[in-house]
């Protein structure tokens, strides 16, 4: 599965350039994360609140 993703990330490179490929796996990575919180039951506000380091 590493031989793949590398070779995706390495086909992204070179067709879009080093800051684009990266700009498109934080997008990813982001909304992976914020997906799993979502599916664990916990609200959008909480989980801003919670990185933002803000209370209610």
């Amino acid at each position: 599965m590493g031989t793949v993703i590398g070779l995706i990330i390495a086909t992204m490179m070179l067709l879009l350039g080093f800051f684009k490929t990266i700009f498109i796996l934080l997008c990813a990575s982001l909304g992976y994360v914020i997906g799993s919180k979502i599916d664990e039951g916990e609200s959008l506000k909480s989980l801003f609140l919670k990185i933002l380091s803000l209370k209610d």
